[in-house]
């Protein structure tokens, strides 16, 4: 059955790939930006456009007030819990289902002490404490406090939402093409430099997920009628010595430091302990993931 979907965000990433499914399934799609960035899709009878600033309150407010409602929302863009806030306002009658995009981060505060794959009720949203007066509109502060800033977004929606609410905590996403964190590309120009390469002595794994399976998730969750959070990562966990390695770097040339318990992170996905994500949930409600080895291996350049 075809369905009306609002896509908060949707303008790159996996988001542009969630748009491209949901469409080629029929349904009809709005999707809300600011209008910053043009769109991949072209506006018609299947798709429509929405230009707002989904952090400002009355501009929200406006823009949906005479909007008949949607079956689901993916909200792609819902950074704190100030967002949360705005939206258990603006869509309390206007959705059925309602599907935030958030991240392993929000498990950062169990870790290293924690090194077991963590389980999605390792947080209890109903006690999380939220504040929706800090500095989340400051960009700078909001980055510096993400973890906390997504983990109090989900309590704020499992505690006040009158919806249906998912949570899906992704794993580290990346992407062939659209990859835009440099992350993975910082492993392409070590390994490209022939450098050493400085890792953290415990070579924590981590969980990750690519664009395309994180967004097929995503549709898939738009069609199931469970809620609360569950976790999202693809097989296969990695280290950074093992993306720098995929990235063709010599590991003779490599050097291990920083054994501290809580380091600093000497590359991106460097830790001293395991960071893990259980899909035990996902599994359970029937869920397959795909297998990260040989995706990773496309995206930094070549096999272990």
């Amino acid at each position: 059955m075809n369905k009306k979907i609002l896509v908060i965000g949707g303008t790159r990433f996996f988001g542009k790939i969630l748009v491209q499914g949901l469409l080629a399934r029929g349904h009809h799609v709005t999707l809300a930006t600011r209008g910053n960035a043009p769109l991949a899709f072209a506006e018609g009878e299947q798709l429509s456009h929405i230009r707002v600033d989904r952090g400002d309150r009355n501009a929200m407010h406006q823009a949906f007030k005479d909007c008949a409602g949607f079956d689901v929302i993916y909200d792609q863009v819902c950074y704190h819990p100030h967002d949360a806030h705005i939206a258990c306002e603006v869509f309390a009658e206007k959705v059925k289902r309602y599907v935030m995009t958030s991240t392993i981060e929000v498990y950062a505060d169990h870790y290293p002490t924690h090194t077991a794959a963590a389980n999605e009720d390792l947080i209890d949203l109903q006690r999380v404490a939220i504040d929706i007066d800090s500095a989340w509109r400051d960009a700078a502060f909001a980055e510096a406090n993400y973890g906390l800033a997504k983990r109090q977004a989900e309590a704020y929606f499992a505690q006040h939402a009158a919806f249906a609410f998912v949570s899906v905590r992704s794993a580290h996403v990346y992407a062939q093409n659209d990859e835009f964190t440099g992350r993975f590309a910082h492993y392409k120009n070590r390994a490209q430099q022939g450098t050493g390469f400085e890792y953290s002595e415990g070579l924590g794994k981590t969980s990750f997920i690519s664009a395309s399976n994180l967004a097929d998730f995503l549709l898939w969750i738009g069609e199931q009628d469970f809620v609360g959070p569950i976790n999202a990562a693809a097989n296969g966990t990695f280290s950074a010595l093992d993306l720098y390695r995929m990235a063709g770097g010599d590991g003779a040339k490599c050097k291990s430091s920083h054994t501290a318990q809580q380091p600093t992170l000497l590359s991106p996905f460097d830790y001293a302990h395991d960071y893990l994500m259980s899909t035990a949930r996902a599994h359970h409600f029937g869920y397959i993931f795909q297998e990260n080895q040989l995706a990773l291996e496309a995206v930094l350049g070549g096999p272990v």
